[in-house]
This record gives C-alpha cells, structure tokens and sequence, in this order.
C-alpha cells in the first residue's frame, strides 16, 4: 500500500464519518470525564452508544487522534465496534479483570490497539506512575507501524478508580503529528476530573 493510497483512503474515511467541533474548555465526556481541551478538537458524532470510548482528532484519525476511556467498567473490552483495519478473524479485544495490575493494564491496551489496528508489532516502553483525576494512575509510551504503513507513536495516561478505567491516550504519526500534539495532550491529561456520576 502506497502513502498516496494511504493518503486517499484518509480522504474517503474522513468523507464517510461526521464530526462535531469540540471548542474550548471543560467538555464532558458521557457525564463521567470532562477534560478541558485549548484547541478545538473534531468529535466522531454518531458513535454506537455500545462503543465505551471516545475519539478526538485535529487532523483527521490516520494522522492523529485522542482516545477518551470516560470509566470502563471490569469485565468489559476497551473497544466492542472494531475499526476498518481490524481482521475480522483476530481475536476477541480482551477485557478489564479486576485483579490487574499496572503492568497487566499496559498489556491489555496494547493489545487492544494491535487488535483494532490489524494485528500489528507494538512496542511500549517507559511505564511509569502518575496521577489522574487526582487518583494514583500510570502512564506508558508506545510505537508500532500501521497497516498504512505510517509509522506512529502514542501515549497512554489514566487510572483504574473504584473498578473503572479512566484516561485518555494519544496516537499520532511519528513524523510530526505526535510532537506537534503532545503539549496539549499533556495538558488533557493535566484536566482530567471524574464526574460524580460516574462514583
């Protein structure tokens, strides 16, 4: 596949999903996350009301987006509707355990993103504490090649809190995408406040 095919196919995906504009300030995210964009974000609009997350993109979602876990619940997957370049034969998306651990959370969203990305090689490095929404959390940095065969990074930022994954996580292109949007990434992260809604 050429980066000109890649190219075309952002332009045709792009044509076949609607978005809404994201402005400024606190946004709330299923009335269980409101992180603060800086930036005007484009939002998938119409997402199923089964899929658990939500997706934030500047430039479109080949190039660049904002994965938003508002809460997801033990025993559910990450992702129940696979994207386009998932291979319907793969595997099912493995779900949250209650007894996982920061390293065994690590794994499971990396697996959920090989899945949902065709099968591909990830790599994830520097897991690490941190805090989110207030709660102890852990972060981690990851890197794979697309089936598009653009190279991406991406980075991962949450929580598990009373039972729910909370976080948001960056993929973006290695090349530019990625630098150019984590400052803002970082401070999505930084605003990150669980409603009471979902307590």
């Amino acid at each position: 596949m050429t980066r000109l095919f890649a190219v075309a196919l952002l332009v045709l995906l792009t044509a076949c999903n609607q978005w809404t504009l994201v402005n400024p300030g606190p946004t709330n995210i299923r009335s269980s996350l409101q992180l603060s964009p800086t930036i005007a974000f484009n939002q998938r609009a119409g997402a199923l009301p089964a899929q658990p997350t939500e997706t934030w993109t500047l430039d479109g979602p080949l190039l660049n987006r904002v994965w938003i876990l508002p809460g997801i619940p033990e025993g559910r997957p990450l992702v129940v509707a696979p994207s386009t370049f998932a291979d319907p034969n793969a595997r099912p998306f493995p779900a949250i355990k209650p007894t996982m651990n920061e390293t065994e959370m690590m794994e499971l969203i990396a697996d959920t993103i090989s899945i949902d990305n065709g099968q591909v090689a990830l790599t994830t490095e520097n897991l690490r504490p941190t805090t989110f929404s207030g709660q102890p959390g852990f972060r981690f940095d990851f890197q794979f090649a697309g089936r598009n065969e653009l190279r991406y990074r991406g980075s991962f930022v949450g929580a598990m809190i009373d039972g729910k994954l909370f976080g948001v996580m960056l993929t973006a292109t290695s090349l530019h995408h990625y630098q150019s949007l984590l400052p803002e990434f970082e401070r999505l992260a930084a605003s990150a406040r669980r409603l009471t809604a979902a307590s």
